[in-house]
Protein backbone atom coordinates (compact mmCIF):
# COMPACT_ATOMS: atom_id res chain seq x y z
CA UNK A 1 0.00 0.00 0.00
CA UNK A 2 2.87 2.26 0.98
CA UNK A 3 4.38 1.93 -2.26
CA UNK A 4 1.34 2.50 -4.08
CA UNK A 5 1.13 5.99 -2.00
CA UNK A 6 4.62 6.94 -3.15
CA UNK A 7 4.09 6.00 -6.76
CA UNK A 8 0.49 8.09 -6.82
CA UNK A 9 2.28 10.68 -5.42
CA UNK A 10 5.66 10.57 -8.13
CA UNK A 11 2.89 10.30 -10.83
CA UNK A 12 0.68 13.05 -9.50
CA UNK A 13 3.72 15.28 -9.40
CA UNK A 14 5.36 14.30 -12.77
CA UNK A 15 2.13 15.56 -14.53
CA UNK A 16 2.61 18.90 -12.74
CA UNK A 17 4.16 21.75 -14.00
CA UNK A 18 7.84 21.91 -14.48
CA UNK A 19 9.46 24.68 -13.38
CA UNK A 20 12.91 26.21 -15.40
CA UNK A 21 16.18 26.22 -12.85
CA UNK A 22 14.97 26.96 -9.79
CA UNK A 23 16.45 26.05 -7.34
CA UNK A 24 14.74 23.60 -5.56
CA UNK A 25 15.16 24.61 -1.87
CA UNK A 26 14.52 27.86 -2.58
CA UNK A 27 10.94 27.10 -4.19
CA UNK A 28 9.92 25.14 -1.19
CA UNK A 29 10.94 28.07 1.12
CA UNK A 30 8.91 30.02 -1.31
CA UNK A 31 6.12 27.51 -0.80
CA UNK A 32 6.16 27.65 3.04
CA UNK A 33 6.29 31.46 3.15
CA UNK A 34 3.18 31.32 1.05
CA UNK A 35 1.34 28.87 2.67
CA UNK A 36 1.92 30.36 5.94
CA UNK A 37 0.43 33.55 4.76
CA UNK A 38 -1.92 32.64 2.78
CA UNK A 39 -3.25 29.24 5.25
CA UNK A 40 -3.34 30.53 8.33
CA UNK A 41 -3.31 27.40 10.88
CA UNK A 42 -6.90 26.81 12.06
CA UNK A 43 -8.67 27.69 8.22
CA UNK A 44 -11.60 26.41 7.51
CA UNK A 45 -11.50 23.55 4.68
CA UNK A 46 -13.58 25.19 2.83
CA UNK A 47 -11.80 28.39 2.48
CA UNK A 48 -8.36 26.20 1.41
CA UNK A 49 -10.74 24.54 -1.23
CA UNK A 50 -11.88 28.44 -1.94
CA UNK A 51 -7.90 29.40 -2.26
CA UNK A 52 -7.33 26.86 -4.61
CA UNK A 53 -9.96 27.47 -6.46
CA UNK A 54 -8.97 30.92 -6.56
CA UNK A 55 -5.36 29.94 -7.62
CA UNK A 56 -6.21 27.25 -10.18
CA UNK A 57 -4.65 24.87 -8.23
CA UNK A 58 -5.97 20.97 -8.56
CA UNK A 59 -5.97 19.60 -5.04
CA UNK A 60 -5.36 15.53 -4.54
CA UNK A 61 -6.12 12.95 -1.99
CA UNK A 62 -3.57 12.72 0.56
CA UNK A 63 -2.19 9.19 2.14
CA UNK A 64 -4.22 10.20 5.14
CA UNK A 65 -7.99 11.02 5.74
CA UNK A 66 -8.13 14.35 6.71
CA UNK A 67 -5.27 15.30 4.08
CA UNK A 68 -5.18 17.13 1.41
CA UNK A 69 -1.92 17.33 -1.74
CA UNK A 70 -0.72 20.83 -3.14
CA UNK A 71 0.84 19.81 -6.35
CA UNK A 72 3.59 22.58 -6.68
CA UNK A 73 5.50 21.34 -9.22
CA UNK A 74 8.79 19.69 -10.70
CA UNK A 75 12.49 20.72 -10.96
CA UNK A 76 14.56 19.12 -13.37
CA UNK A 77 17.73 18.57 -12.26
CA UNK A 78 21.09 20.93 -13.10
CA UNK A 79 23.88 21.43 -11.42
CA UNK A 80 22.71 24.45 -9.90
CA UNK A 81 19.60 23.58 -9.58
CA UNK A 82 19.76 21.20 -6.71
CA UNK A 83 20.54 22.17 -3.25
CA UNK A 84 19.26 19.37 -1.34
CA UNK A 85 21.75 16.43 0.30
CA UNK A 86 21.46 12.87 -1.74
CA UNK A 87 23.75 10.63 -1.62
CA UNK A 88 26.72 10.62 -3.93
CA UNK A 89 25.78 7.35 -5.29
CA UNK A 90 22.87 9.11 -6.20
CA UNK A 91 21.88 10.57 -9.34
CA UNK A 92 18.59 12.80 -9.57
CA UNK A 93 16.76 13.55 -12.80
CA UNK A 94 14.26 16.45 -11.10
CA UNK A 95 12.86 17.05 -8.08
CA UNK A 96 8.93 17.29 -7.14
CA UNK A 97 7.52 19.13 -4.98
CA UNK A 98 4.36 19.55 -3.03
CA UNK A 99 2.89 20.27 0.11
CA UNK A 100 0.64 18.14 2.18
CA UNK A 101 -2.68 20.20 4.45
CA UNK A 102 -3.95 18.63 7.13
CA UNK A 103 -7.17 18.77 8.73
CA UNK A 104 -8.66 18.25 12.52
CA UNK A 105 -11.96 16.35 12.88
CA UNK A 106 -13.40 19.73 12.79
CA UNK A 107 -11.68 21.01 9.55
CA UNK A 108 -9.33 23.00 10.80
CA UNK A 109 -5.77 23.44 8.84
CA UNK A 110 -3.59 21.75 11.96
CA UNK A 111 -0.24 20.86 9.50
CA UNK A 112 1.29 22.89 6.36
CA UNK A 113 4.06 20.40 5.05
CA UNK A 114 6.12 20.90 1.80
CA UNK A 115 7.72 18.17 0.70
CA UNK A 116 10.51 17.18 -2.10
CA UNK A 117 10.81 14.25 -3.78
CA UNK A 118 13.83 13.33 -5.69
CA UNK A 119 13.44 11.40 -8.60
CA UNK A 120 16.71 9.30 -8.14
CA UNK A 121 18.72 6.55 -9.29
Amino acid sequence: MNRFIVFALVTFLLAGPTIANPNVAEVAAAWRSRLASELPLGSKRAAVLAWAERNHIQLGEGAEPRQVIVPIGYIKETPSTSSLSVSSSASCDGWGISAALEFNSADELVKRDVRTLGNCL
